[in-house]
């Protein structure tokens, strides 16, 4: 496989999913938060970095080819601010299981927002499907709109994934220090 004058190198990570590590002394590397051991929905994947430019490859359940490049900054910050702002008012109890009625809220406030839908769009500007830029005319084809949730998600948590990635070890602290505090 090649990427751009980049040849890649493929394994499979414990059965899950097919992994292509770049390699070469021009800033490529692989890139994962995920443990080897974890599956990604989406199956076939690869993450790299460029030059501080995250991508992000996916082979979507229907056959086609998601490639993510991360939003700058302000972009995706403006996708963090929507999903706060129209979040902020849902109830979760953090004793209570994850169940279909909380799947039901996440996914019903997130796609009936359009200040959400807005950020997003910009976010998928950066994105391709099968080699062509995402446009909302990509899932006019009756055939492509089987991928459109998927899309959705995958280019949301591309862009929020770097901003949460230490939110709980912060909250824990705060809440220590809240806990510890005098009265």
């Amino acid at each position: 496989m090649q990427f751009g004058s980049v040849k890649t190198q493929k394994w499979v990570a414990r059965g899950h999913a097919t992994v292509s590590h770049l390699f070469q002394d021009d800033g490529l590397r692989f890139k994962s938060d995920r443990s080897q051991n974890q599956a990604w929905p989406a199956a076939k994947f690869f993450i790299t970095n460029y030059n501080g430019i995250n991508m992000q490859d996916i082979k979507l359940p229907s056959g086609a080819t998601l490639k993510i490049t991360l939003s700058p900054f302000a972009v995706s910050k403006a996708l963090l601010e929507a999903v706060s702002a129209e979040a902020k008012d849902m109830r979760l109890d953090p004793q209570a299981e994850i169940d279909l009625d909380l799947m039901k809220n996440l996914f019903c406030t997130g796609f009936s927002s359009k200040k959400i839908d807005a950020a997003l769009q910009e976010c998928t500007k950066r994105c391709t499907y099968n080699g062509v830029k995402l446009t909302e005319d990509t899932f006019e084809p009756e055939d492509a709109r089987q991928d459109y949730v998927t899309v959705c998600l995958e280019v949301a948590l591309a862009n929020l994934r770097p901003f949460t990635k230490n939110l709980f070890a912060e909250l824990n602290r705060i809440a220590e220090k809240l806990a510890n505090s005098p009265k």
